[in-house]
């Protein structure tokens, strides 16, 4: 089993303005395995560095043989002396002269050459792979950790961001860390490695040959220039440009989510010629950034080439002249493919590194979002007895929702909250629940101020079923216990009897093992609703909230989840808010809200006397 980082990042550890800075500081949480990664990486390198000089002596082995006198000593097969014996009898080369080979000396030197060269590669491998194998360690240890920290963050977000915090948009937020395990392999596989090979490569040429290895970096400020200007002009406009391509994958996504009405209302074309507009402009910053990037490895190649081109000039004038060997011409001109190839590398994962931490910006923006605040005090005991005072709303910066409400639920009964659509009703609830911070004024459950609960306390006592209430693609069972999966299933049959459900899940084949693909499976509209129910009760809340629960259901089943309520009395306080007369007419209390303003509370029958809305809605 892969080890990985269990928790999710702390707070601490990340910073939208410096995702470099965060992927420090995540990386610091597993150290010894992160400077372990640099080590393999390093001695890799450095092992690669050996071949040249390896190719160097294996050459002037080679040339040796044509050196005076070496015909002389006869073929292969005439020497008697063994290959150990041919090795051990050779005469160094110096500096700036080939000494005289044998071709056994010679091939004795091609035989240690090509074995060490075949142990130097073999070796230098395992230690990128092992390397590599821990890189993949850390980086998805990170990645998990920054996406535990932002999905978390996601959750916790307060219902008031959700113009800007669509579930789509918070997925493709979460998303986005998945750009830190390759950032991570590039810092610590290619960065440190590629320095190490260039200071590396320097340090050698510049001791076998001062004016050739000049010669070869002579290009170099020409060289790093181009790398530098693309680079830049590259990174310009970043965040606009995958902002762009992230709109094109949002319009594709809604279009094909909604294409009844796309159709329905003869919009193909308008959505056809809408994308063609976005995709235009997407593919020509593509096409710019490819044009931009093709040049730019043309410029880096023509100095590479003349680097190439002069080393081969003035390295194979002073052979002839005896002053360097033609292993000293052939290990620079290896070396110069080493030289410029990190540095190419380099600027290449430059441009790439900046693509990956825009899109990890995205993601740790919403990584170090702030939650809503829950205090750390413990529900005491009570009937679930619920006072709104003084309570204001607003969304953001927009008008007010609702303006000095005051209220008390009757604990253990069964209210109703009416009012016309938008005035109020659903975002009422929603405070209630804790589920979103109110602009001024508190709620307080058995004389405790929501804010100063713990959150765990309050959401083990309060309970929510809605219209459009999720039942997820698990088992019946998976979805009944959502709320208290510790539940026992005694327990699940008590809460199902009392939702009126029990029979149904009798008579499925799989009782309570059924699936329920896409949350629905073999359940009708308003079984679904009493399943939510049946979850609920199960959690034994002082609250239930049951937001317009009857909706869209055909009068059978009305009657069924307004049996169910009137079952609830003395088990829980209900809020139910409706537009149906059915379930106010039996409720103990009924609030009436219009424009955010409380207009009466009293019984159904006083209402029916007093409030035109009501009766309106009683149709009375």
């Amino acid at each position: 089993m892969v080890e990985l980082v269990k928790a999710p990042a702390a707070e601490t550890d990340l910073d939208a303005a410096r995702p470099l800075t965060s992927l420090f500081k995540l990386a610091m949480r597993q150290r010894g395995l992160f400077f372990s990664i640099l080590t393999l990486a390093g001695l890799s390198s450095l092992l690669l560095l050996v071949q040249p000089l390896l190719y160097r002596e294996a050459v002037n082995d080679v040339a040796g043989v044509f050196v005076t006198g070496g015909a002389a000593e006869g073929s292969i097969e005439t020497v008697e002396t063994s290959l150990f014996q041919a090795w051990e009898t050779k005469t160094p080369h110096t500096r700036h002269k080939v000494a005289h080979r044998t071709p056994k000396q010679a091939m004795a030197t091609l035989i240690v050459v090509v074995f060490l060269l075949l142990l130097i590669s073999l070796l230098a491998s395992f230690m990128s792979a092992w390397a590599e194998i821990q890189t993949s360690r850390v980086g998805h240890g990170m990645e998990r950790a920054v996406i535990l920290a932002a999905f978390s963050k996601a959750l916790r977000l307060p219902l008031n961001r959700d113009s800007a915090d669509r579930a789509s948009f918070l997925t493709k937020q979460v998303d986005q860390v998945e750009q830190v395990e390759p950032v991570v392999t590039m810092l610590a596989l290619r960065v440190g490695p590629e320095v190490i090979t260039l200071v590396g490569i320097l340090a050698i040429m510049l001791s076998q040959s001062r004016l050739l290895a000049m010669l070869s970096l002579a290009p170099l400020p020409f060289y790093a220039w181009v790398a530098v200007a693309s680079t830049r002009r590259l990174g310009v406009n970043l965040d606009s440009y995958y902002q762009q391509w992230q709109s094109i994958s949002g319009r594709i996504s809604e279009s094909m989510a909604g294409l009844k009405t796309v159709r329905a209302s003869g919009a193909i074309e308008r959505e056809l010629k809408a994308l063609g507009k976005e995709t235009y402009s997407a593919y020509a910053g593509a096409v710019q950034r490819d044009r931009l990037g093709a040049w730019t490895l043309f410029g880096q190649n023509f100095f590479v080439q003349v680097s190439k081109a002069l080393v081969l000039l003035v390295g194979g004038w002073r052979a002839f002249e005896r002053q360097l060997t033609p292993g000293d011409v052939v290990m620079l001109v290896a070396y110069i493919d080493q030289v410029y190839d990190p540095l190419d590398s380099l600027s290449g994962m430059a441009v790439v590194i900046q693509e990956h931490l825009g899109s990890f910006r995205r993601g740790l923006r919403l990584a170090v979002r702030k939650p809503e605040h829950f205090g750390k005090d413990t529900l005491k005991p009570g009937p679930g007895r619920i006072v709104v005072e003084g309570l204001d709303y607003h969304y953001g910066h927009s008008a007010q929702v609702l303006h000095h409400v005051n209220f008390a639920l009757l604990p253990g009964k069964v209210n109703a909250l009416v009012g016309p659509s938008g005035s109020g009703k659903s975002t009422l609830a929603e405070l209630i629940l804790g589920l979103r911070p109110p602009s001024h004024g508190r709620i307080l459950l058995d004389g405790q101020d929501l804010r100063d609960l713990a959150e765990e306390d309050l959401r083990q006592a309060t309970s929510l079923v809605s219209a459009d209430g999720v039942l997820f693609s698990a088992t019946l069972k998976e979805n009944l216990l959502y709320q208290m999966p510790e539940a026992s299933e005694r327990q699940a049959w008590e809460a199902l009897e009392a939702a009126g459900l029990a029979e149904v899940v009798r008579r499925l084949p799989q009782k309570l093992d059924t699936f329920l693909a896409d949350g629905h499976g073999p359940l009708s509209l308003g079984e679904r609703q009493r399943l939510q129910i049946a979850r609920s009760l199960l959690a034994k809340p002082r609250l239930m909230v049951l937001d317009e629960a009857t909706a869209n259901l055909d009068k059978t089943n009305e009657e069924r989840i307004l049996k169910v309520l009137q079952g609830l009395r003395n088990r829980c306080t209900v809020l139910a808010l409706t537009h149906h007369p059915a379930l106010a007419r039996g409720a103990d209390q009924v609030i009436v809200i219009e424009k955010g303003r409380i207009q009466t509370i009293g019984s159904p029958a006083t209402l029916a006397r007093k409030n035109a809305y009501y009766r309106r809605m009683m149709k009375i």
